[in-house]
């Protein structure tokens, strides 16, 4: 059994359905089919921020697998920090969209845990599968980072074989002061 498969499965196993939002926002199942546009493999650099400054940046590998007989999106992403353990860090994320309406469940593992969050679709912009704008943000109150309960919002927007994603958080899900927090910029590998 492969990795992707057994972590599939632990996640089905421990994971409850997505509770319904209210929040208006675009189909989830529009969101998730640009997602898979996106599958196969990109690298690139990734900057994190801090207020306006870029205080580190490193290599970044994306590998993103939708598989036809299941509605998910398995996604790997390799980090390149210097002076960390010694090798790369990896992520395994599991995406799961709930059919008919704009929630994601997300199952998130890092060093043998797993984290689950909950996320709606907000934009889509399509023009076609090479050339698109989609945003998904936290359920406001589901996503802890390590300064406290904050919300993030995620947009990815695909030119042809060039992706940028930005990843910004809110502390304060009753206003709209969205802050910078990382940003990718990668190439797909041929």
């Amino acid at each position: 059994m492969n990795l992707y498969l057994a972590a599939l499965l632990a996640v089905q196993a421990v994971t409850p359905a997505p509770q319904e939002s209210n929040l208006e926002a675009e189909s989830g199942a529009d969101y998730f089919a640009a997602l898979c546009s996106l599958s196969g493999e990109w690298s690139g650099q990734m900057a994190q921020f801090e207020g306006a400054e870029v205080v580190r940046t490193f290599p970044f590998e994306l590998k993103l697998e939708c598989l036809s007989e299941a509605p998910f999106v398995i996604e790997t992403n390799t980090f390149h920090i210097a002076g960390g353990s010694g090798g790369p860090l990896q992520t395994l994320r599991i995406i799961f969209p709930k059919q008919e309406s704009q929630t994601m469940h997300m199952s998130y593992f890092f060093a043998g845990t797993e984290k689950m969050f909950l996320y709606e679709s907000k934009r889509v912009e399509f023009e076609n599968n090479e050339n698109w704008t989609i945003v998904r943000q936290s359920i406001p109150d589901k996503e802890a980072d390590e300064a406290g309960t904050s919300n993030s919002r995620y947009t990815h927007s695909r030119n042809g074989s060039q992706l940028t994603m930005l990843r910004e958080t809110n502390s304060d899900a009753g206003t709209q002061n969205w802050k910078l927090s990382s940003k990718l910029t990668l190439s797909r590998i041929p």
